[in-house]
């Protein structure tokens, strides 16, 4: 099908979503970008199904934007519609294959592999083919993906300033410099419960990524967290198993290696405190 038949819907609110954005710019395919944050949506905000009749596409390509009701509709249109996503939300499931039941990659892999994007086009284009693929897969699975795959510790920390220039924030700043001291300030008030670390962060900061990167730093090696973002209303349980288990008990939503598990207090109808977070983390240990 001819480029301009294809248009990507992709959210800006991350490194990954921009950096297809801008790969498939250099593809020839159109592209719609929406502002909303995470947690981002089809059925909110503009009328996409008007705004793709209008533009006469036949192949719309949408990234982590659930929206089961618009997608319906973008169908009836005739248009082939394909869904790039690897997470799971309350009520909709998006992080496995529906055939092999196996873990999608990230959405970046997904998209390079739908459009058919080769390494040799990223580098006519001007991209870093290596940096582009670390950027995905530091979407999959993190810091851990990229030391699997053989990515050298420079590599990783040109893969992280990459992801800073994407978003426009490669020099620090001093909101950069109060969100590491409210980490550090989380971090030392940190409790120790079971095989998890449990951190209340009540700064005006969502830390969850920055906690993540300055856990790597200290140990070197996937730490169990669960983080209350107060402010915020959110809750993350990291680098467990039970990650589906939650899910499925509560809602909310995976990322990462599916061993991560997000709920967020500002969306969901059920509001959720930490004890009973942790009552069934308790519960599904004497279970195994």
């Amino acid at each position: 099908m001819p480029t301009k038949k294809t248009v990507v819907i992709v959210p800006m609110n991350d490194a990954e979503a921009i950096l297809i954005a801008q790969v498939a710019e250099k593809k020839g395919f159109d592209v719609l970008r929406s502002h909303q944050r995470h947690g981002a949506s089809l059925d909110q905000g503009r009328d996409y199904v008007e705004i793709i009749k209008n533009g006469g596409w036949k192949r719309v390509m949408v990234v982590e934007m659930p929206g089961v009701k618009t997608e319906e509709q973008i169908r009836a249109l005739g248009c082939e519609l394909i869904i790039i996503d690897h997470h799971n939300y309350t009520g909709l499931e998006r992080a496995f294959d529906p055939h092999s039941h196996r873990v999608l990659r990230s959405s970046l892999e997904q998209f390079l592999r739908a459009a058919r994007i080769t390494s040799i086009q990223l580098k006519q284009w001007g991209f870093s083919a290596r940096l582009v693929k670390g950027v995905g897969l530091f979407d999959r699975g993190f810091i851990w993906a990229l030391q699997k795959e053989g990515y050298t510790k420079k590599e990783i920390k040109d893969v992280l300033h990459y992801e800073e220039e994407l978003v426009g924030d490669s020099r620090p700043s001093r909101e950069d410099q109060q969100r590491v001291a409210a980490v550090k300030k989380a971090w030392e008030q940190r409790k120790k419960w079971k095989r998890f670390f449990l951190v209340e962060n009540n700064s005006q900061y969502l830390l969850r990524g920055s906690l993540s990167l300055f856990l790597a730093q200290e140990f070197g090696k996937p730490v169990p967290l669960v983080l209350w973002e107060r402010q915020h209303q959110r809750f993350y349980v990291q680098e467990t198993k039970d990650a589906q288990t939650l899910y499925k008990h509560f809602g909310g939503f995976t990322y990462g290696t599916q061993q991560n598990w997000g709920y967020r207090n500002d969306q969901e109808r059920k509001k959720l405190n930490m004890q009973e977070v942790l009552d069934f983390l308790e519960s599904e240990k004497k279970k195994n």
